[in-house]
């Protein structure tokens, strides 16, 4: 009887683990962004259905790979450095933290991302899940907003150039 009972509490622990695991997978399937989850040696464990759309990677492709794989490879080096550093002082770094970075897809090209890094203890030890989001739309409306801004400028200056003459002149006329 106690062996029984063992047995079911055991199958009902395993549902339980079963259902947790689900939940969690559903939720990383439902983030909007790119989600990445590595090691502390960089190796991707887990992935969302959008970053194998964003990076053009099939699961069987980026999973026990090194996260450097999704970086330019002038960085790669570099990228192992901070990764280190990040992992000993691991915390939350928002999106958006003020950096110039890039990821690149299957293909080799290069796109502007922002990445937000959270950390997490788990029984594997520390994992970083890292959301990463494709901002090319929003860095060309920002450089056609730079370019427009600086188009009016010049007008503006043209302008004002242009009205000073006749304003001289109508100064110069009144003081006669």
């Amino acid at each position: 009887v106690l062996s029984l009972y063992s047995i079911i509490r055991i199958h009902g622990d395993i549902a339980r683990q079963q259902a947790s695991q689900n939940r969690f997978y559903a939720l990383l399937q439902a983030a909007p962004d790119a989600t990445v989850i590595c090691d502390e040696q960089g190796i991707i464990r887990m992935i969302n259905q959008q970053a194998e759309s964003l990076f053009g990677y099939n699961p069987e492709e980026m999973l026990d790979q090194p996260v450097e794989m999704l970086l330019p490879g002038e960085l790669h080096s570099a990228h192992a450095h901070h990764r280190n550093k990040f992992m000993k002082h691991a915390s939350l770094r928002p999106m958006g933290a003020g950096l110039e970075l890039f990821a690149v897809r299957k293909g080799g090209a290069q796109f502007p991302v922002e990445i937000s890094l959270s950390p997490i203890k788990t029984d594997e030890g520390m994992m970083v899940i890292a959301s990463v989001r494709d901002i090319t739309e929003r860095k060309k409306l920002e450089n056609a907003l730079r370019r427009t801004n600086a188009e009016l400028e010049a007008f503006t200056y043209s302008v004002s150039h242009d009205l000073r003459a006749p304003l001289r002149g109508i100064i110069g006329f009144t003081t006669i």
